[in-house]
């Protein structure tokens, strides 16, 4: 509970400290001169910023530097190629490369520097420092007003320029002389720099542009995370088991909405604490973005089932109605198209660009249509059934060679369970297909069987036993009245027997009521139609 008060009071102070920021005017760029003129001075009062905090660690003043980090390089670096989701730090990155690269590199004389005061030619759309390929370029449209920012393929290579010149001693006095090192040892109010020199040296060494200490302290933070979203998953699992399903699915939407929240709570501690650098802190940033956009894709899908749970436990909807399964499936979709939607955008901010995925999926799209050929069928399929409602859940239907009662409907297939058991699972688009006779759905059921007389049975006793059988289904009132609905007739005269064909239509609420009804009819048919019992002996 500490940890999430402390993260939400950290990105409370961090809203605070970026609406600050936006107080202050925008770096000019108007010019060559005016980015290079820009830069020194804002590298100047991040120096001392920076300064200002080494010596009383605070987490306003840390707030403020950082911010003004990211206002220098978001406003003097073409930072559009990076991953929105680590274009912060890999442009706060950027810039102490070039402040590093600055520093050692010959004083350009600021009146060689085009725009610079007194200069009367046109500003060229680029403009690279002298004996080195670090470029200025113009931004944005040639009828908008100048910007010009260190470019895309400069920002890209200030890890190679910078590996080319850290070895030089700076040329220049500065507050900060090597700003990488500077990005490397810095970290929050919690570890004060008179705390992190009492570590032992192993800890206070160098693996992949972070200290060791750092990459143990995430870690733990990382570790502490996984527990406790792995302990709530426990404690849902627990409360759900047996629940309804609104409320089951209520306490399972609450998986991904804690998972959103330690994630936040853990990468503000890595971020404004640990202060991860390098690759390592790309690799933190894109993970937890990463998570969040998938917390996001599966609360969506829950979110989506929740609202068609609430309205089925509404009164005017039954749980096993055509309307709740329906409502569910279309639930399904819903959620799964929602969830694409969140992840196409996670993918952007993590560095795959939405609409080129967009492209790839159009460009693939024959293929992964004739992949999923047979899904997409299916999925058609059962949104047919919901349409036409050939049958519902609880119906018995037989179709081909299968038989049984249906006890779900799916976005790919139709469960069957059998009169032994089993449970068929049928595609949705061959059902869709095929002919189903809808057992449960019918009115009448048929009641047709032949009696058999002995082939020496007279007349009388045929013409007898006719008309007693005719008033049986008379009297019987389940048996439909009617012109050709019941009968009774004499159909066949062979050697071995005389046949009587039997023929009603019996109203029954459904089969089990039916053969109730024509077992009582057949009894009294083997009355009327059974010899009569010999007299007794004398």
């Amino acid at each position: 509970m500490r940890f999430r008060l402390a993260g939400l009071l950290v990105l409370l102070l961090l809203g605070a400290a970026a609406a600050q920021a936006r107080l202050l005017p925008a770096l000019d760029t108007f010019s060559p001169h005016a980015t290079m003129q820009s830069l020194a001075a804002e590298t100047q009062r991040i120096a001392a910023l920076f300064v200002a905090y080494r010596a009383e660690p605070r987490l306003d003043t840390g707030i403020e530097l950082r911010n003004a980090v990211h206002r220098a390089s978001e406003q003097l670096l073409d930072l559009s190629d990076l991953p929105a989701a680590t274009r912060r730090k890999d442009g706060a990155r950027a810039l102490a490369a070039l402040a590093d690269i600055l520093l050692r590199l010959p004083e350009i004389p600021a009146g060689s520097i085009p725009g610079a005061p007194g200069q009367a030619s046109a500003l060229p759309a680029r403009w690279t420092l002298p004996g080195t390929e670090i470029r200025i370029e113009r931004m944005g449209a040639p009828d908008a007003p100048p910007d010009f920012r260190f470019s895309r393929a400069t920002v890209a290579r200030l890890d190679e320029f910078h590996a080319q010149v850290s070895d030089q001693p700076p040329l220049r006095p500065a507050a900060i002389t090597d700003w990488r090192e500077a990005q490397v040892q810095m970290a929050g109010p919690l570890f004060p720099p008179a705390l992190v020199e009492r570590l032992p040296a192993p800890l206070r060494s160098t693996v992949l542009e972070t200290t060791v200490w750092k990459i143990l302290a995430a870690a733990a933070v990382t570790l502490a995370s996984i527990l406790a979203v792995l302990a709530w998953v426990v404690l849902v699992r627990r409360w759900a088991r047996g629940t309804a399903p609104l409320r089951r699915t209520a306490r399972w939407l609450s998986v991904p909405l804690v998972l959103a929240l330690v994630v936040v709570v853990a990468h503000v501690l890595i971020d404004s604490e640990v202060n991860l650098s390098g690759v390592l802190s790309d690799a933190e940033t894109l993970g937890a973005t990463f998570l969040l956009y998938g917390a996001g894709a599966w609360g969506a899908v829950l979110a989506f089932r929740l609202v068609a749970e609430a309205i089925i436990a509404s009164p005017r909807v039954s749980d096993d109605s055509y309307d709740a399964h329906l409502l569910r499936l279309l639930a399904r979709v819903a959620g799964l198209f929602a969830a694409a939607v969140v992840l196409v955008y996670g993918a952007n901010a993590i560095g795959i660009p939405a609409l080129g995925l967009v492209a790839g999926l159009g460009v693939g799209g024959v293929a992964v249509a004739l992949a999923s050929q047979s899904t997409v069928e299916n999925l058609f399929g059962g949104v047919s059934i919901f349409a036409d409602r050939p049958f519902r859940v609880g119906d018995t239907i037989r179709f081909a060679a299968a038989h049984g009662v249906v006890e779900s409907i799916g976005p790919r297939s139709t469960r069957i369970r059998g009169p032994d058991g089993t449970l068929t699972t049928v595609p949705n688009a061959d059902i869709a297909k095929a002919h189903v006779t809808n057992l449960s759905v019918r009115s009448r059921f048929l009641f047709d069987h032949r009696v058999t007389l002995p082939p020496g049975t007279g007349e009388g006793e045929v013409s007898r036993v006719l008309d007693a059988l005719r008033g049986l289904l008379a009297d019987q009132p389940t048996v439909s009245p009617g012109e050709g609905l019941s009968r009774v007739r004499l159909v066949a005269l062979t050697p071995l027997a005389i046949e009587i064909q039997v023929y009603a239509q019996v109203v029954a609420a459904d089969q089990d009521a039916f053969l109730q009804v024509q077992e009582a009819l057949l009894l009294r048919i083997l009355q009327q139609v059974r010899p009569p019992a010999p007299p007794p002996a004398a």
